[in-house]
This record gives structure tokens, sequence and C-alpha cells, in this order.
């Protein structure tokens, strides 16, 4: 386990979060345990609240609509690539 805080959820703290950083270094090792379940629970409700959320799964279903034949291309000319990556490797030569 790193001695360091991850960057990215500092820069969100940073962000988002005021000064939870700063006060929660003096809490009790319970009430940080207490923080978790709340924060975790948070995230339940939410992610149920976004799954039962029509208009959101309209929307996502439309964006899938709109960007497949994008992301199909894209998935199409990444497998040439690595297949001719692949091929230069099997023959000796250097691709690095």
């Amino acid at each position: 386990m790193s001695d360091e805080f991850s960057h990215k959820w500092e820069k969100v703290l940073n962000k988002l979060g005021g000064d939870f950083m700063d006060s929660s270094q003096s809490k009790s090792n319970e009430d940080l345990q207490k923080q978790i379940l709340r924060s975790q629970t948070v995230i339940a409700d939410l992610e149920k609240d976004m799954d039962n959320d029509a208009k959101l799964a309209q929307v996502k279903e439309e964006l899938k609509k709109i960007s497949g034949a994008y992301r199909d291309e894209i998935n199409l000319e990444r497998a040439k690539s690595y297949f001719c990556l692949w091929l230069l490797r099997s023959r000796g030569q250097d691709t690095g």
C-alpha cells in the first residue's frame, strides 16, 4: 500500500470537498468508519437512482446508437494496427 493518498482523489476532494481532508485528520477511527459507511450508502443510493432514471437510460441508449459506428471503426483500426505490429515483431522487426 502506498504511503501517499491518490492524487486523483485528492483533486476531487480539493475541488468539491471543501476542507474535508483537513477536518478528517482529527477524526477518531470510529468517526472515519462512520464516514465510510455514510459515503458508501450515498453511492449505492445514487447508483440506484441512476439505474432507475428513465431519461438517463434513454440518453445512454441514444448515445450508444450515435457513437456505435465511431467506436466500431476505432476498434477496427486499432485491431489492424495491433495486428501489423504483431506481424512486424514476429518477423524480428524492432517496433520500439
